[in-house]
């Protein structure tokens, strides 16, 4: 018998809510001021005269400070009690913005970010009430961002 992927599960259960519940917004604050922070930083960064074939060598150095403060990003977002998970968050959370070694960005990567919601719904940082929020807030403002990181860098 074929069971379901608990991620698949999880992405079925997401749904955007047409009016989110104060609790669900208060929760999902921290993960999209920090997705503000990550747009603030296309700003920083420029992309390069030259491109390459395929990307701008600019990702990398957004990418490069991403890595460099994905720690401190999290702890930002996360309540003290869910900051042992941090070592286990860390690969999930940069590798939903990309490939610095090929400049790959997009597609694909947001896949890995719903296995980081799907950490952050485990740990209990979200509850099953706050999905809808989670779509409408939290994926959307991902999206968004992925969107202008692959038209500023491309």
């Amino acid at each position: 018998m074929h069971q379901t992927s608990p991620v698949a599960v999880l992405a079925l259960q997401l749904q955007p809510c047409p009016s989110p519940h104060p609790l669900a917004l208060n929760c999902a604050c921290k993960q999209v001021a920090t997705l503000d922070v990550l747009a603030s930083w296309v700003d920083e960064i420029p992309p390069e005269q030259q491109s390459l074939r395929y990307g701008n060598p600019a990702f990398r150095t957004w990418f490069a400070r991403l890595t460099e403060q994905a720690s401190s990003l999290l702890e930002s977002m996360l309540l003290p009690q869910h900051h042992p998970a941090i070592v286990e968050l860390t690969g999930y959370f940069v590798d939903s913005f990309g490939n610095a070694t090929r400049i790959d960005y997009g597609t694909g990567h947001e896949t890995t970010f719903c296995a980081f919601l799907y950490c952050l719904s485990r740990l209990g940082v979200f509850s099953e009430a706050d999905y809808g929020c989670v779509v409408s807030l939290v994926f959307n403002k991902y999206l968004n961002l992925m969107r202008r990181i692959q038209t500023t860098y491309w």
